[in-house]
């Protein structure tokens, strides 16, 4: 009560990341705006490491997730606890960028259960990776094939580097590790993949999770719904173009969510500083996006807009993907 924590217990390699995430990459910049490890212990392969919050006064403070609070607020105001995390905790990560070439498609390569998704794929349309272009549902035509983009045209880009932004990133930047009070502090916990990598990473995970989980699918209407927006939110050739939201959708939770979108693609736009190149912000897109048909917790609806929206994002890299 007098002092609220969070416990969190793993084999041993995965709190030791966790640790060295904490300590070069937190402790060292945003202090005032995270979490503290204020112990830690090992036991064989197993460890444990113990949170606490910086700022938290008095046993009555409620701790709850930013999820939570997506859920439960208005529009206008979770957009401004966006604008706390990005302007303030996330400020000194982003905030002084440094341009290195890097191998962006060999970041970007390594598919969360990739071989999962082939065998969904292979399963639900009967292509394969030697199909270069597949017929999409629901009369959008023809578009990339994942699978091609992935095994054929990927590993020929893998060694080409882009000049872009680097900074220390989160690297699973999901709104439930994003912690938050009544008073509106903001902590982040869960390191164990912070370190330095493309800076668009974060922003990048967090379109996804709004499309992805947060917007129930539970119907081919609103599934119909999306993809149109996805459309939509595909076609800027240019960071600094916000795509506009059409107008008669009357639906609040997509409506909410690609309001928040909108918000993202104008910070992905500032800490690119004067780098325009979307297609960057596209790959990393694909990372967070193709591995969801491989899920458990999603249903068949949310599989097959993650699919479609893995194409359509392949057919932007691959058409206009040269550098």
């Amino acid at each position: 009560r007098e002092m609220p924590f969070v416990l969190k217990l793993d084999r041993w390699e995965n709190i030791r990341a966790e640790i060295e995430g904490y300590e070069g990459h937190v402790k060292r910049y945003i202090q005032n705006n995270a979490t503290q490890i204020i112990q830690k212990a090992r036991s064989g392969e197993y460890g444990g490491i113990l949170y606490t919050f910086v700022g938290i006064q008095g046993p009555q403070r409620r701790i709850f997730s930013l999820e939570d609070y997506y859920l439960t607020h208005p529009t206008e105001e979770v957009l401004a606890i966006f604008d706390i995390l990005f302007r303030r905790v996330l400020r000194a990560w982003y905030g002084q960028p440094r341009l290195r070439d890097l191998p962006l498609y060999d970041v970007y390569s390594d598919i969360f259960r990739y071989e999962d998704v082939r065998r969904w794929a292979e399963s639900r349309y009967s292509i394969t990776a030697a199909d270069e272009t597949i017929d999409l549902p629901f009369g959008l035509g023809r578009s990339a094939n994942p699978l091609h983009f992935m095994e054929h045209i990927l590993p020929v880009r893998r060694s080409r580097t882009w000049s872009v932004y680097e900074g220390s990133v989160h690297g699973d930047l999901n709104m439930k590790n994003v912690l938050m009070d009544d008073e509106q502090n903001l902590w982040l916990i869960d390191f164990a993949m912070t370190g330095h990598s493309h800076i668009l990473r974060d922003v990048a995970k967090l379109e996804s999770v709004l499309k992805l989980e947060m917007i129930p699918i539970e119907s081919e209407e609103r599934l119909c719904e999306l993809l149109a927006l996805e459309q939509v939110f595909l076609t800027p050739k240019k960071l600094g173009e916000i795509p506009s939201l059409p107008e008669g959708i009357a639906d609040p939770d997509v409506v909410k969510a690609f309001q928040v979108i909108q918000q993202l693609r104008r910070y992905a736009d500032t800490i690119t500083l004067l780098d325009e190149d979307i297609l960057q912000y596209y790959l990393a897109l694909l990372y967070y996006t193709l591995c969801v048909p491989a899920f458990v917790s999603v249903n068949d609806y949310m599989r097959e807009y993650a699919w479609i929206s893995s194409s359509l994002l392949c057919e932007a890299l691959r058409i206009h993907g040269e550098h």
